[in-house]
């Protein structure tokens, strides 16, 4: 049994109200959680898991930068992950081991949505702008199994640019674990943290811009008419890599293929008669 909570305000205002010219905005801010109430009863829990845990939940060992072969070895250090190019794993606990007490809950959900927009009007002419984003997730990259070091220099796939993250010799300051490392040789019960990142986003989601006309020689067949021009999915502001961080993920020969979300102009004619 799960349970949804959340809230919502909305806010819509009229700034300027004018013979010729009209402002009115609105926006509202929005947060909900999905979480288990109650579960099987031969539902087996693993020692990182609550009964109560959001439903979305990841579970995952936390890393703290790369071995670069200068830096001394954490005793906690996993056997197979000594290596220069390893991630350095991050001991929760302290006690020089990592096993299921390192394990770290994130909650991907954002903290907060927001859309906002405006309306301007002016004589015949209207512009519509309408925004939203969110505040506070996290998520991996879709994209990132195809900037996997092994993967690419056995030949089994192709790449994508951030390639260039992963750490080398000749490149100490890679992000991405070197072509060394293998997080499935490790055994681990959870994966980690490596390629989850914020999910904070701005969205133009809508751009309208529009004439009404209202001539005394259209009235004999028409009230008015209208002519306008639009866009959709106009830009986008966020620090997510690889891809956008609303997409949905595919699997294409075998990977995942996210398709980004289509960028659409069009232009249209309305009429009352």
């Amino acid at each position: 049994h799960r349970v949804r909570e959340g809230w919502e305000l909305g806010i819509n205002t009229i700034n300027i109200r004018k013979a010729s010219f009209e402002w009115s905005s609105f926006i509202n801010f929005s947060h909900t959680r999905l979480r288990w109430e109650e579960r099987f009863v031969n539902t087996f829990l693993r020692g990182w898991q609550n009964e109560h845990d959001l439903v979305s939940s990841y579970y995952v060992f936390k890393t703290d930068g790369i071995l670069d072969g200068v830096k001394a070895i954490p005793e906690s250090q996993p056997a197979n992950a000594r290596h220069p190019g390893s991630p350095i794993f991050v001991d929760r606990n302290g006690d020089n081991v990592i096993d299921t007490m390192d394990v770290f809950r994130i909650n991907p959900d954002a903290k907060l949505t927001i859309g906002f927009g405006n309306t301007f009007r002016y004589k015949g002419f209207d512009l519509g702008l309408m925004f939203y984003g969110q505040v506070g997730g996290k998520a991996t990259t879709p994209a990132a199994a195809w900037s996997t070091a092994a993967d690419f220099i056995t030949g089994g796939q192709n790449g994508v640019r951030e390639l260039n993250e992963i750490w080398t010799t000749v490149n100490p300051t890679g992000i991405r674990p070197g072509v060394a490392y293998n997080e499935s040789a490790l055994a681990l019960p959870v994966g980690t943290d490596i390629g989850l990142q914020s999910t904070d986003f701005v969205r133009c989601r809508n751009i309208t811009l529009g004439y009404t006309i209202q001539s005394g020689h259209l009235t004999r067949y028409v009230r008015n008419l209208r002519v306008y021009m639009d866009v959709q999915n106009a830009f986008i502001i966020t620090d997510f890599k690889y891809v956008d961080p609303e997409v949905s993920v595919a699997s294409v020969k075998g990977g995942p293929a996210p398709y980004p979300m289509a960028r659409i102009f069009s232009f249209g004619l309305n009429a009352n008669f």
